[in-house]
């Protein structure tokens, strides 16, 4: 039993060209790609409400900690700290905070596509 598909590369190529110039909208798989289709995951779309969800809860808990906590309290007690501290230890964590803050909008950005 011969096959249609040649064996020599120039007849090989001229008869891919011709078989996809016939049939340019779509080249049978015998419904290999309908069934890849069908067992793909669903992509959830609500992973933007669910950020913004999740920024308005803490915008309202800073709200509330700042109605709830006197200001004089929390301010010269964040003031004192700040002072109390070295300076070292306040670039190192601005250095580890901004470091947590790039790699998570990296991951975010990364499963996004």
């Amino acid at each position: 039993m011969k096959s249609d598909i040649p064996n020599d590369e120039r007849e090989l190529d001229a008869w891919l060209s011709q078989t996809l110039q016939r049939n340019s909208d779509h080249i049978d798989d015998a419904g290999f790609t309908d069934a890849v289709m069908h067992r793909l995951p669903v992509r959830r779309a609500g992973r933007l409400s669910r950020v913004l969800w999740v920024l308005l809860m803490a915008g309202l808990a800073g709200l509330l900690a700042l109605v709830l906590i006197p200001a004089p309290t929390w301010a010269y007690a964040l003031a004192g700290a700040l002072l109390a501290t070295p300076l070292t230890v306040v670039i190192q964590v601005g250095l580890l905070a901004t470091a947590v803050l790039v790699a998570g909008a990296s991951y975010w950005v990364w499963q996004e596509d």
